[in-house]
């Protein structure tokens, strides 16, 4: 199972959220959000690695999560930490999930995220 997987897991499991579609179904894109409001609290996205500013032709898993923009600061120097791509880069980040930032720090950040965007 991959990275992206074990996420999602983790988020049903923790938080009991599906995936949500807005663009439909074949999109390369999906929303996490709050039950309650609609809010959302994580973005998944495959896109063209260049639009995170990384040579090459292929397309990239990321997910997008609120943070805290001093902790956002000091995640940026990892490799595959990148600020928000379609947000406010200075509350969001995104992070690729190709297995390079592991797991046990990511799921702290996707906690993180769910509690900042509580009404």
């Amino acid at each position: 199972m991959g990275q992206k997987e074990n996420l999602l897991v983790y988020i049903r499991s923790r938080f009991g959220t599906e995936p949500d579609y807005p663009w439909g179904e074949e999109s390369d894109y999906a929303v996490l959000r709050h039950a309650d409001t609609g809010k959302w609290y994580a973005v998944l996205m495959r896109l063209p690695a260049v639009r995170l500013g990384l040579s090459g032709k292929e397309k990239v898993e990321v997910i997008n999560l609120k943070s805290d923009p001093m902790l956002i600061l000091a995640l940026l120097d990892h490799p595959a930490v990148f600020p928000g791509y379609h947000m406010n880069k200075k509350h969001w980040i995104s992070i690729m999930l190709n297995g390079i930032f592991p797991d046990a720090e990511l799921f702290p950040l996707v906690d993180f995220s769910h509690h900042l965007t509580e009404k």
